[in-house]
Parts: structure tokens; sequence; C-alpha cells
């Protein structure tokens, strides 16, 4: 009777190590996983953040440099059309000084 006991306990004693074992494992498996699919949508995120921080920096960049251009571009056809209207003005100056003259 006596060895039975023992016997029935060293069952349990067993089954329960087995359980625990498995539990842990199983737990270390998941707790792996999860942690990995944490981390690779952390990734994504900064990945998505990073790059949409990029195309935005550029579009300001490109957009400055653009608008910095036409300024400039706007600039010397300003200044093109006030040295025509001048030169104009003067040959006009000139006609009429010509004929005071005559």
């Amino acid at each position: 009777m006596c060895k039975q006991r023992t016997s029935k306990q060293r069952t349990i004693k067993q089954t329960s190590k087995q359980t625990s074992k498995q539990t842990s494992k199983q737990t270390s498996k998941q707790t792996s996983k999860q942690t990995s699919k944490q981390t690779s949508k952390q990734t994504v995120k900064q990945t998505s953040k990073q790059t949409s921080k990029q195309t935005s920096k550029q579009t300001v960049k490109q957009t400055i440099k653009q608008t910095s251009k036409q300024t400039s571009n706007n600039e010397r056809a300003k200044n093109k059309q006030i040295k025509e209207l001048k030169i104009k003005q003067l040959g006009k100056k000139r006609r009429y000084a010509k004929r005071r003259e005559e």
C-alpha cells in the first residue's frame, strides 16, 4: 500500500513537472513571437514615419528651390523690361530733341 501511494505521487509529480515545463516552453515561445511581431510593427511604423518625414523635408526643399528659381526668373524678366523701357524712352527723347533742333 505504501509503495502504491509513492508510485501515484511520483506520477503526479512527473505529470506536474511535464506540464510546468510545457507551459514554460509555450509561454517563452509565445512571448518571443509577440516580441518579434511587436518589433516588426515598430520597425515598419518607424520606417514609415522616417520616410514620411524625409518626403516632407524633400518637398519643402524642392518648393523653396522652385520658388527661389521662379523669383529669380521673375526678377530678371522685370529688370529686362525696365531696361527695354528705358531704352525706348531714351530713343523717344533723342528723336524729340532732334525735331526741336530742326
